[in-house]
Parts: structure tokens; sequence; C-alpha cells
């Protein structure tokens, strides 16, 4: 995108919770959730945006909404909303605008339809041996969120190759033509779902927004106990145990550290790592020494 001129930024929660402390860009294509806010109110979104949620809970009393196990999954339905809301601040930037939410798992949840294969593998090769990239994985839910849909279920099928090739046919050109990979270069695009309509702009009613704190003890007792009840123990907040994922995130990110600052890798034992609150406090540190600059940013 920005080769070709065009603009693109992750968004990501904040310094206990994001992905830059695993990936290959610079800073300069990130940015905190707080500013994919005030740049929605702005209509200043770039050409392509990527949302993070927060993958753990936060020392403000922000719930982990990454709706992986074992994370509150309506958490996640209200960061949605949140993400949907933003959008629908500006009525310029929602008639320019395509939300898409997805999955990159499906869940565990039962799907009898079989994996299909492609007719063609990729040209991306897999260090491990055997695997070509030429099948898909069981069917994971998508909602396609913009004033030219037409209300409804499309059968068509797509792929998560279908997100960049979407993002190049838009902004750079057919991705047969454009796209470095083969999958990319074959995966339909989601420009078929659009018409060429004057833009809706009417809304779902969803009711008044939560007040933030609201429910809370709800929230923190399990449906069968109750806090008199001997078994009874808090489900969510900053000292329930990091979930697998958190933890595999720290590991990685560890790994990362140990090769850019050993010295403060050295520091931190990742398998003494257990409660949530301990991997934001690890994350936070992580981030701030291998991106300075964000920290400096947004502090």
């Amino acid at each position: 995108m920005r080769d070709r001129g065009g603009s693109a930024k992750i968004y990501y929660y904040n310094l206990q919770s994001g992905t830059i402390g695993m990936t290959f860009l610079p800073s300069s294509y990130f940015g905190l959730y707080r500013d994919f806010v005030r740049d929605c109110r702005n209509n200043a979104l770039p050409d392509y945006s990527f949302i993070e949620p927060p993958y753990v809970d936060q020392d403000d009393g922000t719930l982990a909404a990454d709706q992986h196990p074992d994370n509150f999954v309506l958490a996640g339905d209200q960061f949605i909303r949140n993400v949907y809301e933003a959008i629908r601040s500006s009525d310029e930037l929602w008639r320019s605008t395509l939300l898409l939410i997805v999955w990159d798992e499906h869940g565990g949840i039962f799907d009898h339809v079989s994996p299909p294969t492609l007719p063609y593998g990729d040209s991306f090769r897999s260090p491990m041996p055997g695997f070509n990239f030429d099948r898909l994985g069981v069917r994971v839910g998508a909602i396609v969120v913009s004033p030219y849909v037409t209300p409804g279920v499309s059968h068509a099928l797509f792929e998560h190759a279908s997100i960049p090739a979407t993002v190049t046919q838009q902004f750079i050109g057919p991705p047969d033509q454009h796209a470095p990979y083969r999958r990319e270069q074959r995966a339909p695009t989601m420009q078929q779902l659009l018409i060429n309509t004057a833009p809706r702009m009417d809304r779902p009613d969803f009711g008044p927004m939560p007040r933030r704190g609201e429910a809370a003890d709800e929230r923190a007792i399990p449906v069968s106990l109750s806090r008199a009840h001997p078994l009874y123990r808090p489900t969510f907040g900053p000292y329930r145990p990091a979930s697998s994922l958190q933890l595999e995130h720290v590991r990685e990110v560890h790994l990362l550290l140990a090769l850019r600052k050993p010295k403060i890798a050295r520091a931190v034992d990742p398998q003494g790592i257990a409660t949530q609150r301990e991997v934001a406090q690890f994350m936070r540190t992580a981030l701030a020494a291998l991106h300075p600059e964000m920290e400096d940013c947004h502090s």
C-alpha cells in the first residue's frame, strides 16, 4: 500500500496488549485504539486499517475483547459495537468505508461441510514439507458492514486471502497482476458484495450504550455460582489465569526480546508468568523496550 502511494495502519489497544512486538513492521505503521477513534471522528482513517482488540484484561477495567477462550465473549461484542459506532461518528467516513468483522479460527463449532481442496497451490512455500497451501479449512464467520451491501447472507466462497486481495483490487489494481502470491491472486474479492446505489444511512437500534462498569458484579459470577458458594472464584479480572493464547504471545515476544534486548530478556522468566496482570506487565515492559518511540508518542 505505501509503496503504491496508499496508507495503512494497525491500531492496537495499548502497550499492555498488541502484536507490535512480534512484527517486522516499524512503529510508523501502528497507532493506539484511541487514535483510531480520533481518526474516525476526523474522517482521517488511512486507506486500510486493521483494529486489534485488547488481548488481556486491562488495568483500567476493560476486559479482554478478542473472543478467544476463555475470555468474555460479550466483551468482544461490545468492542465490535464500539468500532462500528466510531465509524458511524462521521457520515462521510461511513459512506466510504467497508467494515469487515472476521475471526481467524472457527471456535470448535461443528461444520457439516468438508473443507474443500483448491485446484491450485500457492507460490509461497511452507517451511514444513508436504503442505502447499492448496486446501481450505473449516468455515469461519465473517460479517461485511457497509452502506453499499444488501442485507442478507452471501453464499459466495471467500477465504482469508480474500482480504489482501480485496485491498489490492481497491487501491492498487487487479490481484492477478499485482498480488505477490498465487492464493491472493486467485482469491475472490469482496467488491462483488457491493451494489452501485445511494448509500444506506439507516442504522440498527442497539439500545443505549451500557455505562462503564455496569453489571460488573454479574460478569464476575459464573452462572451457576454466587459469592456465597464455597466454590466461587472471580472469573474476570487481572488476577485470573492467563489463557494459552496469551502465554504463547508472551513466549514469542520474549524470543524477540532475547534477540534485540538480551539484558532485559534475561531479567524476565516467561515460565513464571501465569496471570492476566503478569502478562500485561510483561507486554508493557517488552513493547516499551522494543518500541520506545511508541511509549513516548502515546504516554
